[in-house]
């Protein structure tokens, strides 16, 4: 693989997993959040401008800002700053919330409003991932060309929590073959022996957040390495899930892994350029 400078200089880069939040919001949002994962501290101030500097730091072309309805009220207004934040650099996934009353016509409103996906927390939205109530948002983001980025396995602030374990995924994807549904963390954070079983090998995408490098928080090498060998690396999206991972050290993790150059282009730029529908 090669690694010299001028090669990387030129490789452009989108990170398909980070959040950020209104500037009057980001501090607290920041000190709940933190108080929520003990250990785990924020690398950035969460507003919008600190995750463009820490793009700028690492040379990061392009992220993909991921928000959460925490609430059925939150929707509309996390829809509404996706609307005006979104750039060439910042491509917003607005939130659904599953006690929203209704739920695929909420879905259809964000796909018309222009905006390209939406981002679930089965944890912090309080469903499992493949419970028939929440199959309004499926269809929805299916039939009006969304794409589904979804929380995989556990969470650092809920450790043992089973909502969102890859076998559920893997049934949504089922029920749901149109649906272009993206499982962060390499499909399933601390539950990587499921994802080989139940996703590792499907359509499902992955993206590299928590999982790829030398933190315990990791997938162990061995795990991934077959996870990697199993499932196709047109499926695979370089991200950071930033402000919790700084940019510059998750390269680095990926880089370590000595992937073919054209694996390496594709985590990096090609698969999510596709995606994403960015030329």
């Amino acid at each position: 693989m090669t690694n010299n400078a001028e090669s990387r200089s030129t490789q452009r880069i989108i990170d398909f997993h980070t959040h950020a939040f209104p500037d009057f919001l980001a501090a607290r949002a920041i000190q709940v959040l933190e108080a929520k994962a003990p250990g785990h501290k924020a690398f950035t101030d969460g507003t919008l401008s600190g995750l463009l500097r820490e793009m700028d730091s690492a040379g990061v072309d392009i992220a993909v800002l991921c928000s959460i309805a925490t609430s059925p009220n939150q929707v509309h207004s996390i829809l509404d700053w996706s609307l005006q934040i979104a750039s060439e650099r910042i491509i917003p996934f607005a939130s659904v919330h599953p006690a929203c009353s209704s739920l695929y016509e909420t879905t259809a409103q964000i796909a018309k409003s222009g905006l390209k996906g939406i981002k679930l927390h089965p944890q912090y939205q309080d469903f499992f991932a493949d419970d028939p109530n929440v199959f309004d948002i499926y269809k929805a983001a299916a039939d009006h060309g969304l794409i589904l980025m979804l929380h995989a396995g556990y969470d650092i602030a809920y450790s043992t929590d089973p909502r969102a374990q890859p076998h559920r995924i893997a049934a949504v994807a089922r029920q749901f073959p149109g649906l272009r549904i993206v499982a962060a963390h390499m499909g399933g954070w601390k539950d990587w022996e499921q994802v080989l079983e139940h996703l590792a090998g499907t359509d499902v995408y992955f993206d590299t957040s928590f999982s790829v490098g030398n933190s315990p928080d990791d997938a162990p090498k061995h795990i991934l390495q077959e996870i990697l060998n199993k499932h196709s690396p047109h499926r695979l999206l370089f991200g950071t899930d930033s402000p919790w991972r700084k940019h510059s050290v998750e390269l680095k993790a990926l880089q370590s892994l000595n992937l073919p150059d054209c694996v390496m282009r594709a985590v990096l730029w090609d698969n999510a350029a596709a995606l994403l529908g960015i030329s």
